[in-house]
């Protein structure tokens, strides 16, 4: 959480945090950390994992 609160746009803590928060099945606040790791993402396959997750998860 201190990761976050330091550096709110880091696609690599969001995108571990989203996992934390899988594993507790937190599923909407993944689902909220992982469209916010799209829009941090540089690179399109990246993109297109984090979709993926967040279809699955959403689904």
């Amino acid at each position: 959480t201190q990761a976050l609160e330091l550096d709110p746009s880091n696609e690599t803590v969001l995108t571990m945090f989203a996992l934390f928060k899988c594993n507790r099945n937190q599923f909407e606040e993944a689902a909220n950390l992982y469209e916010r790791a799209i829009l941090c993402s540089r690179g399109e396959e990246k993109v297109m994992q984090y979709a993926a997750l967040l279809y699955a998860i959403r689904a």
